[in-house]
């Protein structure tokens, strides 16, 4: 469980990431690329070249595309809030299994079928939303960094 959620949480961060290089590969092609001022051409990628530039923008812009899209559908098959919920399933029964008999008897049957059915659904959810709000946060330092730099 633990190494899925890192794993989740680190290469989350490959959208943003992403996000940065696309904002400035945007800002570099209006302010460099597509330029008339001669003084800003002279930091073409590849000098007296702004076609070939270009290109090369366009396959750095698309190509990491496929490994954000890769990590997508891989994050599919992690399948994190699936196996938190069995997790917190199997905990629930075991520890009621374990309980005293007097223990099991103050509980109705009812409360921990509830637990186990709808409870542990709704908590595993709210992890999944944890990673996720991890990777908006990332996201918006991110953004705060290129406002910062630009």
């Amino acid at each position: 469980m633990r190494a899925r959620t890192l794993t989740s949480l680190l290469f989350d961060q490959m959208h943003n990431a992403y996000l940065f290089m696309t904002l400035s590969i945007n800002i570099y092609l209006i302010d460099v690329v597509f330029t008339r001022d001669e003084g800003a051409r002279a930091a073409l990628l590849i000098p007296g070249q702004p076609i070939a530039t270009a290109r090369f923008l366009a396959v750095a812009y698309a190509v990491p595309m496929v490994l954000v899209h890769a990590w997508d559908a891989l994050k599919t098959k992690l399948d994190i809030e699936g196996h938190v919920r069995v997790f917190l399933q199997r905990s629930m029964f075991r520890k009621y299994l374990n309980y005293a008999e007097e223990s099991r008897r103050s509980v109705r049957p009812a409360e921990i079928q509830l637990a186990i059915t709808t409870d542990s659904v709704d908590l595993a959810a709210g992890y999944a939303t944890l990673i996720t709000l991890s990777k908006m946060c990332g996201k918006m330092v991110v953004l705060m960094i290129f406002v910062a730099t630009q």
